[in-house]
């Protein structure tokens, strides 16, 4: 599933290396609720809205007012693969389709962060918070950075603030700053009736992963295709993905996720993990 204006997530998910987990049992326990709210940021301002072609749940597939999205996972075969099914993140949304807020979830499920969205001067903005835990967060080396001054004095109100392009009604790019006004990355998406892709660029115009998904008649997605754009591996990384169950609206809750293999024209199929969405409306 595209997440499409969460990018602060998506790289703390992937950097987190987390001591100890959530067990199933205390999975969305009032204790855990308690702690969300403690260590939530203070609920950003929701009005003046900045009108938009779309809202963010139709930016991330979803139909109809939903209120809330629980999403938990099960990995077939990483280091997390021995400890079940755990909670990846929450969701919630207005009636009007805006996030509020963010909940993220560290690989085996332990609270990593929480962002909250929101409206101010004309512009959508977030603000994010990281949750102190057992585990800690892992740099990866990379160049030195180039000149990207900040533009002004940092905001302490917000984290970024997002700029979107439309086309024909759909979303084409999505832009972030930095409260300092420094540039941040920015993606770019194309639809169509049967395939959708997000390109990620860094602020400096690089392009940093592609990713494409091949859709059913419905708009479901059925295949994604991880695009080897740094080279990392030795062609594109291909996915089957098997929509299991759908809810009444027509989401998606619960779906796996295959990789594919052909070697020798014959084509192979492992499983490495499953998706469950628990999903609430207005």
């Amino acid at each position: 599933m595209k997440k499409r204006n969460r990018p602060i997530f998506a790289v703390l998910f992937a950097l987190a290396v987390l001591a100890t987990t959530i067990s199933a049992q205390d999975k969305l326990s009032p204790e855990l609720w308690k702690r969300i709210e403690s260590e939530s940021p203070k609920p950003l301002p929701h009005t003046p809205v900045v009108k938009r072609e779309s809202s963010d749940a139709q930016d991330n597939g979803l139909k109809t007012k939903v209120k809330q999205v629980i999403t938990e996972y099960r990995s077939y075969r990483d280091v997390y693969s021995d400890r079940g099914r755990v909670i990846g993140q929450i969701d919630d949304y207005d009636l009007n389709g805006n996030q509020i807020r963010g909940i993220l979830f560290g690989n085996g499920g332990m609270l990593l962060g929480i962002e909250v969205y929101g409206f101010l001067n004309g512009g959508r903005i977030s603000l994010y918070k990281s949750v102190p835990s057992a585990g800690r967060l892992i740099g990866i080396g990379s160049a030195p950075p180039k000149p990207n001054p900040p533009t002004q004095k940092p905001d302490p109100r917000y984290t970024h603030k997002y700029e979107y392009t439309y086309t024909d009604g759909n979303l084409t790019l999505m832009r972030m700053f930095r409260n300092d006004g420094s540039r941040g990355m920015y993606y770019k998406y194309s639809t169509s009736p049967t395939e959708r892709s997000t390109s990620a660029f860094t602020e400096f115009d690089e392009l940093n992963w592609r990713t494409i998904y091949k859709l059913d008649e419905k708009g479901n997605e059925i295949e994604q295709i991880n695009v080897d754009v740094r080279k990392f591996y030795d062609g594109d990384r291909v996915y089957r993905i098997d929509n299991k169950a759908f809810d009444k609206a027509g989401n998606w809750t619960h779906r796996a996720k295959y990789e594919v293999n052909v070697r020798d024209g014959q084509r192979a199929e492992t499983l490495i993990s499953e998706s469950f969405r628990i999903i609430t409306y207005h």
